[in-house]
């Protein structure tokens, strides 16, 4: 029956179950209906695969659709694929899927007839840049051309009533290779048919032009420390971030220094040296160029160089900078050679300290704290043991401590009866110019019935800090308590005799030095002012009076750890009370530094009233003392000489002292490369006290060591022509004209006066 016999009735029920099933005849159609090609319009009668040709407005037609991905594709349509960082000679996929577009169930089959490629190389050939495969129905790849495709059938369509194999969908690929850098264009049109209708679907495939683009990687190659004679190579890449090849034309040097040298591709690059490629060096996209930087170290100084490669790219140029010690780290480690822990009740646990100090001017790196040749287990560590990957990482001005434990299990007696101790070693690496330290550890057990006294303290420090001991340590045997303890110091430096302990020397814990006030803070504070070696002995008594079997001992070394460091220090030996302070209580020296540009001056002249110079000592050269900027000294305490943005190449007079024997002390943290710095005296009062004659030193630490020990007499007015400090050698220099012996070195310029104030003119021209 036909679908008007049907009845309207029916129409919801036809789109319910579907067409074929409701409207079909009664009777049952023979196989070679089941498989007749057009699914129904071949003129058959109207069965399972077939529907009366006469079935009113039902749209049966077969739809055309064809998706890039999930985008449905129109006419005219172009893809612009993303070529970026695609190599020449390699392939890039872009799929696409046919499908039928038409209502389910009652539509006809989508046969697709061919799918044609339109294209031309630039050259006017085909080079085969784009080609078409589909794969068949045993998943075996072919080729577009001349293919048979599967048909193409809607959601709920019988595949028994197709004329060929039949698919929900037709994918298919459009294969790019890359063969140059140029864009191309390429026409895909897609033919299929319907019940005798022609569709087809056409757009465009369009590729673009790639570019090269360089990244020189890392664009700092830091080479860290490097030991004096020693090479150290690092790695680096020129990288092709773009989609053409990368044409590397050379190499330029933008700063030199000899120390450093490239290798690239065979061809070996010494600084300073500009090289060309010829040809250039070809980098593919997204392939590296590898570069071997060399430092070889000829000194522990910091070394920069800069280079730039030469090339065919647009994204700016491409430059990385070297650098080799160029901040080296320093650590300070105390003790440096030996622990001594001191006696230890056998069973009893004791502790010292090893302390890390940062004295340098970047982060010091701890990757090894470890004890070995503990041969009687007696020691281990509280501290938690740094590794190559949990390092103990120190910031400048910072510092680390490892606590070390001792707990002897017995005398450690040997065949005469005598005790020996207990020995280890504490093994540290670091980043440091010398990597590998170790220091001897050692403690005694003992189990003597008086009490041991213990000293706790650093072994190193630095002039103008406090000096703390601390004796709370000490132990007396079980049931007793230590209840009684004197200090005594045995040797210190000259010039530090007002040194004492506060709040006195029973204290567990005094501090060692002299009272004085913080010339930044303004704050009381009791610190020690002269470097040198400082010795305590300590004795202790417990609750039941027993006294310590023996004093214990200890000694500090105060140095500077700084890069330059100079002390005063005078004795006047009419000023018989040297423990005195305050303005007049002692003679009056002050300590003059001065920069090189102090030379620069204005000379004075006969009726100058002005800020000038003079030329006392008739060299032809004016005088650098005195001068406003130049001359760090009491009246100009912190100059600004280096790098405005860096105090650390600023001196710092951090002591005037003006009460007699001194000391006054000056620091430097960095000083400027390639300076000759000088130093002076000058006798500014002697305040009454005669005879006048003064014997003043001066001390010149360089990186921590006393490089020199100076003393002259001097008398009111007298200026003293120290010794001059070249940086970065650290060379002692005698100043031009210099006429007296060792220990002085310098010279000596009577009655000097300068503009500073009409005082000091009006008394020292006399002379």
């Amino acid at each position: 029956m036909s679908l008007k016999q049907c009845g309207s009735s029916l129409i919801a029920a036809l789109f319910a179950v579907g067409l074929a099933a409701a409207c079909s005849s009664g009777t049952a159609s023979s196989s070679s209906d089941a498989t007749s090609a057009g699914g129904g319009d071949t003129g058959k009668p109207a069965g399972k695969c077939g529907f009366d040709p006469n079935s009113g407005n039902l749209d049966r037609a077969a739809k055309l659709a064809v998706y890039a991905g999930s985008k449905l594709l129109a006419n005219g349509d172009t893809i612009q694929p993303d070529t970026g960082g695609l190599q020449v000679g390699a392939a890039l996929p872009l799929n696409y899927t046919i499908k039928n577009a038409a209502a389910k169930d009652v539509a006809l089959e989508l046969i697709v007839e061919k799918v044609m490629l339109k294209y031309t190389a630039p050259d006017g050939s085909d080079d085969g840049a784009f080609t078409c495969v589909y794969n068949d129905a045993d998943g075996k790849e072919r080729p577009c051309t001349g293919a048979v495709f599967p048909s193409v059938i809607p959601p709920g369509f019988d595949p028994a009533c197709a004329s060929r194999t039949t698919g929900d969908s037709l994918p298919y690929t459009i294969r790019f290779t890359k063969l140059d850098n140029v864009p191309r264009d390429c026409t895909v049109t897609v033919f299929a048919s319907s019940a005798g209708d022609t569709l087809q679907v056409q757009y465009k495939i369009a590729t673009k032009a790639g570019k090269p683009a360089i990244s020189v990687q890392p664009p700092e190659v830091n080479f860290g420390v490097v030991g004096m004679g020693a090479t150290k190579t690092e790695k680096l890449s020129v990288l092709n971030t773009g989609d053409a090849n990368l044409q590397v034309k050379g190499v330029t040097w933008t700063a030199t220094d000899s120390q450093f040298s490239l290798d690239i591709a065979g061809k070996h690059i010494e600084s300073g040296k500009p090289m060309a490629f010829d040809p250039p060096l070809e980098v593919t996209p997204g392939s590296a160029l590898p570069v071997l930087a060399n430092f070889a170290a000829g000194d522990d100084k910091g070394h920069v160089a800069s280079i730039e490669f030469l090339h065919n790219a647009n994204n700016g140029s491409a430059q990385a900078t070297l650098k080799g010690n160029y901040e080296v780290p320093c650590i300070l480690v105390t003790p440096q050679k030996k622990l001594d822990m001191g006696l230890a009740y056998v069973g009893s646990t004791i502790t010292k300290d090893v302390t890390l100090q940062n004295c340098g001017a970047v982060e010091v790196v701890v990757s090894k704290a470890a004890l070995s040749d503990d041969v009687q287990g007696v020691y281990a560590t509280t501290t938690k043991a740094p590794t190559e990957f949990e390092p103990i990482t120190i910031p400048k001005n910072g510092k680390s401590t490892v606590h070390i434990t001792c707990t002897p299990p017995s005398e450690n007696k040997d065949a005469k009866g005598t005790s020996q101790p207990f020995t280890a070693k504490l093994n540290l690496q670091d980043n440091t110019t010398t990597p590998s330290k170790i220091v001897d550890i050692a403690c005694m057990g003992t189990a003597a019935a008086c009490p041991t006294p213990v000293i706790d303290t650093a072994e190193q420090i630095e002039p103008q800090t406090p000096l703390k001991l601390d004796a709370s340590k000490s132990f007396a045997k079980p049931g007793q308590t230590v209840k009684k303890y004197k200090w005594t110091v045995t040797k210190m430096p000259t010039g530090a005799t007002s040194a004492q302990f506060f709040p006195n020397d029973t204290s567990p814990t005094p501090t060692f030095g002299v009272q004085d006030k913080d010339p930044k803070t303004g704050k009381d504070i009791v610190w020690v002012t002269v470097a040198g070696e400082y010795c305590f002995s300590l004795d202790i008594e417990d609750s039941s009076g027993t006294k310590g079997c023996e004093a214990a001992t200890t000694c500090v070394a105060v140095i500077p750890s700084v890069a330059l460091h100079v002390e005063l220090l005078w004795d006047t030996p009419a000023d018989t009370n040297k423990g005195d302070t305050g303005e007049n209580a002692g003679t009056d020296l002050d300590l003059h530094f001065v920069h090189p540009k102090a030379y620069d001056g204005k000379l004075c002249t006969g009726t100058s009233t002005g800020a000038c110079q003079p030329d006392l000592d008739k060299d032809g050269v004016i005088d650098p003392w005195f001068n406003g900027v130049y001359d760090a000294y009491w009246y100009n305490t912190w100059p600004s000489w280096g790098n405005p943005k860096d105090g650390n190449d600023n001196p710092s007079l951090d002591r005037d002292d003006v009460d007699g024997w001194g000391p006054e002390n000056l620091n430097m943290v960095a000083p400027e490369e390639n300076t000759l710095y000088g130093v002076g005296v000058h006798y500014w009062s002697n305040n009454g006290y005669f005879p006048d004659t003064t014997t003043a030193t001066v001390n010149l630490y360089v990186s921590g060591t006393l490089k020199g020990s100076y003393s002259q007499s001097m008398i009111e007015c007298d200026l003293w022509w120290v010794m001059q400090i070249q940086w970065s050698s650290g060379d002692l220099v005698p100043f031009s004209g210099a006429n007296l012996a060792p220990p002085s070195a310098g010279k000596v310029t009577p009655a000097y006066w300068s503009n500073l104030g009409s005082t000091l003119n009006g008394k020292c021209k006399k002379k």
